[in-house]
């Protein structure tokens, strides 16, 4: 994850585990590895849903695209988001 239009979503996750945002690797998993809960993964949707002016189905809320901060990127970038 490079984009600079993804630094605020890096620094919001770290600030959510506690953690600075040079120490989240992009591929680090955040929910199955316990970074994140639930109802943080919630904040992070919400978050991408303001910044990015983007709605989020629910059926798009897995794993496959929301597990780590490069996965994050990619659901973007496939959405055209990004």
């Amino acid at each position: 994850m490079t984009d600079d239009r993804l630094a605020g979503l890096r620094q919001m996750v770290a600030d959510l585990g506690g953690l600075g945002a040079d120490e989240i690797d992009p591929n680090e998993p955040l929910f199955t590895a316990g970074l994140i809960d639930s109802m943080s993964l919630l904040q992070v949707i919400s978050f991408v849903e303001e910044k990015f002016g983007v709605a989020i189905n629910p059926a798009d809320i897995t794993l496959d695209n929301w597990d780590s901060l490069s996965r994050i990127g990619r659901f973007l970038t496939a959405r055209g988001v990004l």
